[in-house]
């Protein structure tokens, strides 16, 4: 899987940066994601996060939000299209909103 950092999805910029990424490739006609490695297995001991909370506190939100913002990057690139999010990220129950 290689080395990487997790996007802090509870920084309004770092959502927002992420979101820009995934519209670059979004606004040039993909109308599909599938958000996978979300389940916050990853997320490093000694993490610390824009809202206070350490790894082990926001590892079962960290999947809610990785979805809600790739679905947010969705609807903006395709406001008011048919678009498929496949959620294969996080614990049984999230990404059923």
């Amino acid at each position: 899987m290689g080395t990487g950092s997790p996007v802090d999805f509870t920084s309004p910029a770092a959502e927002a940066w992420w979101r820009d990424l995934a519209r670059s490739v979004l606004d040039l006609g993909v109308a599909g994601i599938k958000a996978d490695d979300g389940e916050g297995f990853y997320l490093p001991p000694d993490a610390r996060f824009h809202d206070g909370r350490n790894a082990a506190e926001a590892a079962w939100d960290w999947s809610d939000r990785y979805r809600a913002c790739m679905q947010r990057a969705l609807d903006e690139s395709h406001p008011g299209e048919a678009c498929c999010s496949r959620v294969r990220a996080g614990p049984a129950g999230s990404g059923s909103a």
